[in-house]
């Protein structure tokens, strides 16, 4: 304060009174007729008295502070008096009552709900007011594993997240995992989709139908699904769940096709499958696209086959099962700065595509077929501008494209 008052003053000039000052308990208040003014040049060497008490000083260099101990140093307390017990920060350890409370809160919930039916005559004798009551207390203590289910399913539904299978494979599921996890940085980044951080599913317990979207990347030797979990994922697409399936064995240029594709989706009601046409909405859901590179380019990806004559159509027509051997999680996988993982045959370009494709993917599985609408066709048109125009270039910038979908054409 003193170095700022913005004119020159002497330290030495004139004196200091009192504001503000401290009482013996270390409240500020008014000072009484006993505080005397201060001169200016002893302020910096007197020490607080009861004529000059320590608080706020206002003088000719502004408003400054007599310290109460300035040159005081903190004298540790070793005597103490007899029954005490000290408490290292071994001992000092929290308790956290939140899963306590949380249980009581809930046993009184449903107490208070028997109680209003038992006087509203919903409940036809105290006997059996008393079972309901033992089976709302014992409902209401789930287990650790429950628990902790329970505490995973409450995150899929209060916000957006994309999940995998989890395997025996733990380097894989890690894989996995930053695999969609960079997918979800770069929906963040370049969309209004903002996932979360992804979770790994045990298709045998965990709720399934909080997620729109699972990946499913397939170990080496993978064994068949088991009944429970082929039948809870057919429960899942027939709800309208997406599936991806990555057999990630598409480093053999010579053949396009997946193998093992029958034994693949032994268990599951899967429907007839074909490759995607160039005109599937998958090809201009968000970007304008005419392959779908993973790690591995020029592979086939395989969705449902439209519904023949007669049949049941699933879904408003929108394949709700991918299956392909690109590996795109490994083409997605980022560090948490968002650094590639892995290399990609393409380099850079088809990274930059496998990120394209996955954006289409996502925007497919949440919109399905809005891009098949008509009314987007002026206006991708007049994005792109006219024939002559588009007939004289050579080049054709990538970079412009996510600006063609981005508003969604016109309202």
């Amino acid at each position: 304060i003193a170095a700022g008052k913005g004119e020159a003053t002497v330290q030495g000039d004139g004196a200091y009174t009192p504001q503000l000052v401290l009482d013996g308990f270390g409240k500020l208040q008014t000072p009484d007729d006993s505080a005397a003014p201060l001169s200016a040049d002893a302020f910096a060497d007197t020490i607080p008295s009861e004529l000059h008490p320590p608080g706020y000083y206002l003088g000719p260099a502004g408003m400054r502070a007599l310290n109460a101990a300035a040159d005081a140093t903190p004298q540790l307390v070793t005597s103490w008096p007899v029954g005490a017990e000290l408490l290292g920060d071994a001992e000092a350890v929290s308790t956290d009552l939140a899963g306590p409370a949380l249980v009581a809160a809930l046993i009184l919930i449903a107490i208070d709900l028997f109680i209003a039916l038992g006087v509203a005559g919903r409940l036809p004798t105290r006997r059996a007011t008393a079972a309901a009551l033992t089976l709302a207390a014992v409902v209401t203590l789930p287990s650790a594993d429950a628990q902790t289910t329970s505490e995973k399913a409450l995150e899929a539904a209060l916000d957006f997240r994309l999940a995998y299978v989890a395997t025996d494979d733990a380097t894989l599921d890690d894989a996995t995992a930053a695999g969609l996890q960079g997918l979800s940085l770069v929906l963040f980044r370049r969309s209004s989709v903002e996932p979360e951080r992804p979770h790994a599913l045990d298709l045998e317990t965990d709720a399934l139908d909080l997620y729109p979207f699972i990946y499913y990347a397939v170990p080496e030797n993978a064994q068949p699904l088991s009944e429970t979990a082929a039948a809870r994922l057919n429960a899942y697409l027939r709800s309208g769940g997406a599936l991806m399936i990555d057999t990630r064995s598409g480093s053999s240029i010579a053949d396009t096709a997946i193998t093992g594709l029958e034994d693949l989706l032994s268990g599951l009601d899967a429907p007839p499958l074909r490759p995607v046409p160039p005109d599937h909405v998958l090809t201009k859901a968000f970007y304008l696209l005419d392959t779908f590179p993973g790690r591995y380019d020029g592979r086939q990806l395989w969705i449902e086959a439209p519904a023949a004559t007669g049949e049941t159509v699933r879904g408003d027509g929108v394949s709700r099962l991918f299956v392909g051997d690109a590996d795109w999680a490994a083409a997605w996988a980022a560090d948490e700065r968002g650094r590639p993982l892995f290399s990609v045959d393409g380099g850079d370009v088809q990274r930059e595509m496998a990120y394209r494709f996955g954006i289409n993917l996502i925007m497919y599985v949440l919109t399905g077929n809005y891009k098949e609408d008509q009314v987007h066709l002026p206006a991708l048109l007049e994005r792109l501008g006219d024939e002559d125009e588009e007939a004289d270039s050579e080049d054709f910038d990538l970079d412009a494209i996510p600006d063609l979908i981005i508003d969604g054409g016109p309202q």
